[in-house]
């Protein structure tokens, strides 16, 4: 029996996203809105706006090379308390999870 392909996730801005991520030994579930739609080969720095990197802290090489071959998407995780700052993550969409529904 063949193998179906499995459609890759279309996210929009918006979007309220979570996924599991691993440093250390040790995983981490991390939830935050799709904040920018990075083109298949794209960069995160070519669809973030430039106050981005100031405004927020960032997990994202600007070196990044963009040889992703799908769609994918930046993501801003909140602050643990009020005085943290957000984070900026660019996760692997096969990691990612859509949580509750769409906000448009």
């Amino acid at each position: 029996m063949k193998k179906e392909k499995k459609e890759p996730l279309k996210l929009i801005l918006g979007d309220e996203v979570s996924w599991e991520s691993q440093a250390g030994g040790c995983t981490a579930r991390k939830q935050g809105m799709v904040i920018a739609v990075v083109p298949p080969k794209g960069k995160p720095a070519d669809v973030l706006p430039d106050y981005a990197g100031s405004k927020y802290r960032t997990s994202i090489d600007p070196r990044s090379l963009g040889n992703r071959p799908e769609e994918s998407y930046v993501v801003l995780v909140p602050g643990k308390t009020s005085r943290a700052m957000s984070m900026m993550y660019w996760p692997l969409v096969s990691k990612l999870q859509v949580v509750g529904g769409r906000k448009g």
